[in-house]
């Protein structure tokens, strides 16, 4: 450090020396006192606290804060304890810097939680006659009930996962004879119980990935516990985890197979964790010293919402999970009941009585989260997932398969999906119809889109039209070099699985080829799926269930976490 000149002031007062003496000595005291991970990163969360910035917030009726928020789309969905106003919230965030409630419902009684699937809005609520309730939001501005179910016994409803066919609820504590988890079938007009699980405590959080159901519970010795749903009637317990404080856990979500929970304040014990998802074993944990209430983990992130109001969003760096570290905090004079991520920007449901909702800046600078680049440099990162009938929509009556399942879930404005797919298409020259197209059709209208990477996803009808594997593995090489030649990134599906639920040799050797030859660069579409679970009557169409499946296999190779 270069030394100041003081010209003909070289003498400095006896109290600016003792000011120094304090603070180096407070300094000293922290660095001495404080947990390893703080004390490397004082010079971090000082520069970090400021790319997290307050950008807007609106005041709700009534100062009885938020209990929870979900944002899809241009909309975030707010619960609220009961009021004298409403208890449900649907607010316009398209215009980021003026946010405006622009639906509600009155409910009289306190929501919990809030999860947003197929424009239905489904509620975990304290109501002892309607603890869950299906909300139609596909009006923002008049959300609709058009389905309830009460659950076993009086116990609040405290969590709510919705995906499409399947919603997931947990419930407070019952020391009786209830469960505290349950499984419910929404894809008739009412609501069906399918089955239930007793967790032995609060079920503060969920989070469903495939059959499996990861539950953040209150429950003194498995405060997270991993569910399989194969048979929903009757879900197993495959692995639970026990922290070594008694707090509860308060939610988690899945990632890249690893779980990161957060807990309620346990003085001197960890109060987040990085556990393996398949089998619960804790990779590493973390004392952020506060009592933390939900998390978003995205760009090697976690941020923590807590109900510290100097510190209501704490930053946790896991790029390496095994070694997470605290990285900067954000305080809003509030405590944070839930939060939600998109496009660079965090909702918040707060306990401010004149804030109770809240948009920050992420101040997040660099590119997307996805593995491949922006070759053009337009801004605009563009995949193009090219297929045949399994890919390919056809609206109004089918709008989603897991190309569009792939774009929810990076939910990046930057970030454009293309769908160009075709029912009969095939990897090699098309043979049976010229109607049907090809592989060699799509690359061409993918490159003439400004395409940044292309997924192709075929196979199935190079099989029925007796396609041989080398001619199948011949035909991808063929892409691949027409995309390399335009600079384009590439990556290669699996063949769809099975044929009605038999093994089928050539396609077995499809696959093979297509990962030994495109390591690294391969969406595994094949194993995993059950044909009962996953697929349409015929055996080899993916049902709605089958098509989410494949959106999050596209999602985790395709983007950063």
């Amino acid at each position: 450090m270069k030394k100041k000149s003081y010209g003909k002031f070289p003498m400095v007062k006896v109290e600016f020396l003792l000011f120094l003496v304090v603070v180096i000595g407070a300094l000293g005291y922290m660095l001495f006192t404080y947990p390893l991970n703080f004390r490397t990163s004082i010079a971090s969360l000082v520069q970090a606290q400021s790319s997290l910035s307050l950008l807007a917030t609106l005041d709700l009726p009534t100062q009885i804060g938020t209990t929870d928020i979900s944002v899809v789309g241009g909309h975030a969905y707010v619960t609220r304890p009961s009021s004298s106003s409403y208890e449900f919230a649907v607010i316009d965030t398209s215009v980021l810097n003026s946010p405006a409630v622009v639906g509600s419902l009155d409910f009289s009684a306190k929501i919990n939680s809030v999860s947003v699937t197929d424009n239905i809005a489904y509620l975990a609520t304290s109501h002892n006659s309607s603890e869950l309730v299906g909300v139609d939001v596909s009006n923002e501005s008049q959300p609709n009930i058009i389905r309830t179910f009460d659950t076993p016994g009086l116990q609040d409803a405290l969590s709510v996962f919705a995906l499409p066919g399947r919603v997931y609820v947990g419930t407070a504590n019952n020391s009786g004879t209830n469960s505290e988890f349950y499984i419910f079938d929404t894809t008739g007009p009412s609501i069906q119980l399918l089955g239930s699980f007793d967790a032995g405590g609060s079920v503060n959080g969920i989070y469903v990935k495939d059959n499996d159901a990861y539950l953040a519970t209150s429950n003194g010795t498995r405060e997270i516990v991993k569910l399989d749903m194969t048979n929903p009637a009757n879900p197993a317990v495959v692995a639970s985890f026990n922290a070594p404080s008694a707090a509860a856990a308060n939610n988690l979500t899945v990632l890249l197979g690893k779980v990161y929970a957060v807990f309620n304040n346990s003085s001197a014990n960890n109060d987040f964790y990085v556990l393996d998802a398949g089998t619960l074993n804790m990779v590493s944990g973390l004392n952020l010293g506060s009592a933390n209430t939900d998390l978003v983990v995205t760009g090697g992130r976690a941020y923590v919402s807590t109900k510290t109001t100097s510190a209501s969003i704490k930053v946790v760096n896991v790029l390496n999970p095994a070694n997470p570290t605290y990285e900067a905090l954000l305080g809003l004079s509030s405590s944070v009941e839930g939060i939600s991520f998109a496009n660079g920007f965090f909702f918040l449901a707060s306990n401010h009585n004149t804030q109770e909702f809240m948009i920050v800046d992420a101040g997040i600078s660099n590119p997307p989260s996805v593995v491949f680049n922006d070759i053009n440099g337009d801004g605009i990162w563009r995949i193009a997932c090219l297929g045949d009938s399994n890919t390919q929509t056809v609206p109004p009556i089918i709008t989603k398969k897991w190309c569009e399942h792939l774009s929810d879930t990076i939910n990046d404005s930057r970030v454009q999906v293309v769908n160009i797919s075709h029912a009969g298409a095939t990897v090699t020259h098309q043979q049976n119809n010229p109607d049907w197209q090809d592989a060699y059709l799509h690359v061409d209208l993918a490159l003439q889109q400004n395409i940044d990477a292309l997924v192709l996803a075929y196979g199935t009808n190079d099989h029925f039209q007796g396609r041989s594997p080398q001619e199948v593995i011949d035909a991808y090489l063929t892409h691949e070099q027409t995309a390399l030649a335009a600079g384009v990134n590439q990556y290669f599906v699996a063949t769809t699985p099975d044929i009605q639920g038999k093994l089928v040799p050539r396609i077995l050797l499809y696959n093979d080829l297509i990962r030994n030859t495109f390591s690294g660069r391969f969406l595994e579409f094949h194993s995993g799926f059950i044909l009962e679970e996953h697929f349409n009557a015929d055996g080899y169409h993916f049902n709605a269930a089958g098509q989410i499946l494949r959106g999050q296999r596209a999602f985790e190779a395709i983007a950063i976490q």
